[in-house]
């Protein structure tokens, strides 16, 4: 059984996709960020790529490198947006977690999108799901 495939069933929904030889494994979670009924769209390298609603997400391959992701809210989500640029690895998975908390008023709230260990990356998306 390949490493990558290992990895998944031992940490991750079953659900999840390996990624053909080569490319690199991208997920995107969030296990809880607010607000917590609207769902921001996430964009790899300026392609939307679907929603991203609370305890779900995202897998997909890419190719090995550079990647620019972003989070875009709905405008009635009252919710700032998110950038990050992470390079990934051939055979290997990345991890990307939303965090986002709002406060009265727009005081101190945001989005972030950070990129995690494999290890914590893989406990903390056990909660989340690919949608529906």
């Amino acid at each position: 059984m390949p490493i990558l495939s290992a990895l998944f069933l031992a940490f991750a929904p079953a659900a999840l996709p390996a990624a053909p030889p080569g490319l690199a494994t991208l997920i995107v979670y969030r296990a809880y960020a607010e607000p917590i009924l609207f769902a921001p769209t996430l964009s790899v390298d300026g392609h939307e790529y679907g929603e991203l609603g609370q305890k779900r997400l995202l897998a997909f391959a890419v190719t090995p490198g550079r990647h620019r992701l972003a989070v875009k809210w709905p405008p009635y989500a009252a919710q700032y947006g998110a950038e990050i640029e992470i390079v990934t690895a051939p055979d290997q998975p990345s991890f990307v977690a939303l965090e986002a908390h709002t406060r009265a008023f727009r005081q101190s709230q945001g989005s972030s999108l950070i990129e995690r260990d494999v290890q914590t990356g893989a406990t903390e998306s056990r909660c989340c799901h690919p949608p529906r």
